[in-house]
Parts: C-alpha cells; structure tokens; sequence
C-alpha cells in the first residue's frame, strides 16, 4: 500500500518514486520526482538558462517535442523532472537509442540541473529514477555526456566507452 515505507507517493496526481539523498553531497531540499512535458511551468526559465551556458539540450527537447519527432512515449521512454519546493529543477529523459543498431539500447538524453541546485545530489536522484526499471525495456542505456560530467556518471556506474560515436558512457542494466 502507499502507506508503507518506501513505497510510491502522489503529488498533484503524479505518481512519484521515494528518495534517498546522497551521504556524499550538500543536504538535498525536499525532493518531488515526476514525469513532466516542456509544457511544465519553469521549463522555459530552465531551458533559456542551459542555453545561455551554451547547452543546446533543452532546446532540442521543446523542439522535438513541439514537431513530434520524440515525445518520450516509447516502450520503457520517460521524460522526468526534479522538483525542489514546488520549483522545476532538473530534467531527464531516457528513450530508445537512436544511434544504436541494438534493439534493447537505452539512451539518457537532456539531463540539466539548474546551476543553483547543482552539487546537492539532484542530479544524482533524478538520474536514479530515470534508469530504475529501465532492465525491463533495455540490456544497456548510453550516453554522450561532456568531459565535464564524466566522473559524475561513472560513480553512478556507467562505465567508459572509447570506440563508438556518440556515446561516452554506458550502464548495463539488470532486472
């Protein structure tokens, strides 16, 4: 039941994942994780500050939603947002590598935590819950992350990958 510890909890009628923080960063804020659209009040005000940083990844997620081309409604897909004090955080996604000639390959695509929310393990939970479950779609989940964020998602587990374009990490996954 949702009475039970560590079980799902609503907000607003989301279904949301409990969390835990990270012993290893600054206290994390109350946290509220939950699947979101780039229609989400404070999306834009996250995306025009990734863009002024020159991080394209937002943008290319409102684009491809808005013309359809990805929607994150495939099989094992999902779009999630980190929400701190009711407040858009953070953005994550996970669909279907479109780079991949495997069928069971995962991609982590559009991560972005807002610069004042950042080293507070966020970005740690959010990632957590976009890959949680994920065994049940994909055999692995890539990622073409920037040097910058390398050490971030190898203590997360995903493991270094030099011989393929576009993708500089990769997680396996387990049921």
């Amino acid at each position: 039941s949702s009475a039970d510890s560590g079980s799902s909890r609503t907000w607003e009628g989301r279904e949301t994942a409990p969390l835990q923080a990270n012993p290893m960063e600054k206290t994390m804020p109350p946290l509220l994780i939950a699947a979101i659209t780039p229609d989400e009040p404070g999306f834009s005000a996250l995306r025009a500050e990734s863009q002024a940083q020159n991080l394209n990844m937002l943008r290319r997620l409102a684009e491809n939603w808005q013309n359809g081309e990805n929607r994150f409604n495939a099989p094992g897909e999902k779009l999630l947002g980190a929400f701190a004090y009711g407040q858009l955080v953070g953005v994550c996604g996970l669909n279907a590598d479109p780079f991949s000639q495997q069928l069971r390959a995962g991609r982590i695509r559009h991560l972005y935590i807002g610069e004042r929310h950042r080293r507070q393990g966020i970005g740690h939970q959010l990632l957590v819950s976009v890959i949680t479950h994920s065994g049940a779609s994909f055999d692995f989940l890539n990622t073409h992350a920037p040097s910058t964020a390398w050490s971030f998602y190898e203590n997360l587990g995903f493991r270094p990958v030099h011989d393929e374009p576009r993708v500089t990490h990769r997680l396996f996954c387990s049921l």
